[in-house]
């Protein structure tokens, strides 16, 4: 992974300046096996963390895609946790998803922890546990 940043200048005399810091990770056409469960691909891992100031939010995205011949379907999002919402966009029926992450505003400071399973039309893998975490901070 590799984090740069930057000073941005903008045309606001409020904010004139701030830095602007992006996170990059980079994958070669072998996907490490910790970012799989069965036929799908976790990107950029099946563990997702977060860090956001109390009373902040903060959001986050995974791809997951199905590298196996057939058509999968996640059929449902099971998130029994309120700390973190999740929503999934298809981007190809059975073949690609966008899962995006977004934290409540009201956690108090300390580690918060949840899993979240998708359901899947597959007899293999008719699940895919997901755990998220999150960091808030004074």
């Amino acid at each position: 992974m590799v984090t740069k940043t930057a000073e941005v200048t903008t045309n606001d005399p409020a904010h004139e300046r701030f830095n602007l810091a992006v996170r990059l990770m980079i994958l070669d056409d072998q996907s490490p096996s910790e970012n799989q469960i069965g036929p799908f691909y976790i990107v950029p891992s099946i563990h997702w963390k977060g860090k956001t100031p109390q009373g902040m939010s903060v959001v986050g995205f995974m791809t997951i895609s199905n590298r196996s011949n057939e058509i999968i379907r996640i059929k449902e999002i099971r998130n029994p946790e309120p700390m973190m919402s999740v929503k999934l966009n298809v981007m190809a029926v059975g073949k690609r998803y966008g899962m995006h992450i977004r934290s409540a505003l009201n956690l108090p400071v300390g580690v918060h922890r949840q899993s979240v399973v998708l359901v899947t039309d597959s007899p293999t893998t008719p699940e895919l546990k997901i755990d998220l975490e999150l960091e808030v901070t004074p």
